[in-house]
């Protein structure tokens, strides 16, 4: 069950692309719910598993099977939600390579959030959010 946990992100932009068509996009509402129900079904089915897995095969965990499947659900949820996403939108940008100055743009916006990420690390201003969001909104009405 655990060593097919880490392949999940790759296989489901293959499996999506059977089922919505060709090539899948988050483009509209219904490939976004699809995609969104998906993603809670096959973790559900992990989740059965592995909690299963957990407490038999560790006698000495405590914690209830429901508490196990709850956090088994959870992380593989949000892990197949954050990574599978990117790993389509890197197929749509090996299909379609964006121009010289989307790619400045995005460098750009993703420079300047990892500066803002960094300058909170050391700082820890309240104020930061709002100038992030300023700084993003003028980067998206220059870049695009």
């Amino acid at each position: 069950m655990a060593p097919g946990m880490p392949a999940r992100p790759f296989w489901w932009p293959g499996c999506s692309e059977r089922w919505f068509g060709q090539p899948f996009t988050f483009g509209d509402l219904r490939r976004v719910v699809g995609f969104l129900v998906a993603a809670c079904l096959a973790t559900a089915a992990s989740g059965i598993g592995g909690a299963a897995t957990l407490t038999l095969l560790h006698p000495e965990t405590t914690a209830p099977n429901w508490d196990v499947w709850r956090e088994w659900f959870l992380s593989s949820w949000v892990g197949l939600v954050v990574v599978a996403p990117l790993v389509i939108g890197m197929a749509q940008t090996w299909r379609n390579p964006p121009s010289k100055g989307e790619w400045i743009g995005g460098v750009g916006v993703l420079s300047l959030t990892v500066v803002a990420c960094s300058y909170t690390m050391a700082q820890k201003t309240e104020l930061l959010a709002l100038h992030l969001v300023r700084a993003l909104s003028c980067c998206r009405c220059c870049c695009g």
